[in-house]
């Protein structure tokens, strides 16, 4: 990335949070962390101003939903959820409410940065996505680059389509093949000119015909 970034991280399980902030602090991010939603508000309302929070859903008094639609009360900031909740009900939930992602635990510290980077990336515009298309104007694959040196390069496997047109219905399948190469639902809407609704509620039932819980693990059944 080419700034510092201050990143805010709400988790109630100190042991979680130290070893998020050393790992962040080793990449060159600024971090503040807070072991409870309430605590969380008392820094936002006093002035602390991180350009991302990782907030945890599971937490005793306030939990991750009601301290997301708290903080979003004092002003709009970027928002990843972390949660043990690892059902696409929780996911969904978290995702409707305007969160940038949902990770769930346990998770592997360099995938949740890249998450990191890339949505930082995307919300200060330092975010570059290169896509090739087929005849057809279908992607076949997708570069992202963040800042200057962090790049994500994700290529289709026409045998793995293939497989995947077996078992998708048409609408199932364009929306699956973007997901996989890295696509925001709201990139899905945009380029197919479905309803983000529409892209969530099909992107779930994808989720449910391959038995995965995460957007990341559609990959396995698309790319190489």
């Amino acid at each position: 990335m080419n700034r510092t970034y201050h990143v805010l991280v709400v988790d109630d399980d100190t042991t979680l949070t130290k070893s998020i902030e050393y790992v962040l602090k080793q990449r060159g991010f600024c971090v503040t962390v807070s072991n409870s939603g309430r605590d969380a508000l008392t820094l936002l309302k006093g002035g602390l101003d991180p350009n991302i929070i990782l907030l945890d859903v599971i937490m005793p008094g306030m939990d991750g939903y009601e301290t997301f639609e708290a903080i979003q009360r004092i002003k709009y900031f970027p928002i990843i959820f972390i949660s043990g909740n690892d059902d696409s009900t929780s996911e969904l939930k978290g995702l409707t409410m305007g969160a940038l992602d949902y990770v769930t635990k346990p998770f592997i510290i360099d995938i949740l940065i890249a998450r990191i980077n890339i949505h930082l990336g995307t919300v200060y515009g330092e975010t570059k996505s290169t896509i090739e298309r087929n005849k057809d104007g279908e992607p076949t694959s997708r570069t992202i680059t963040i800042g200057e040196t962090d790049t994500l390069s994700v290529a289709l496997d026409h045998d793995k389509l293939d497989d995947m047109k077996e078992i998708l219905t048409e609408s199932e399948y364009r929306i699956g093949k973007r997901i996989a190469l890295g696509y925001t639902n709201k990139e899905i809407s945009d380029e197919l000119n479905y309803s983000y609704g529409y892209v969530k509620k099909v992107a779930y039932r994808i989720f449910d015909k391959l038995d995965i819980k995460k957007r990341t693990e559609l990959r396995n059944f698309f790319t190489k």
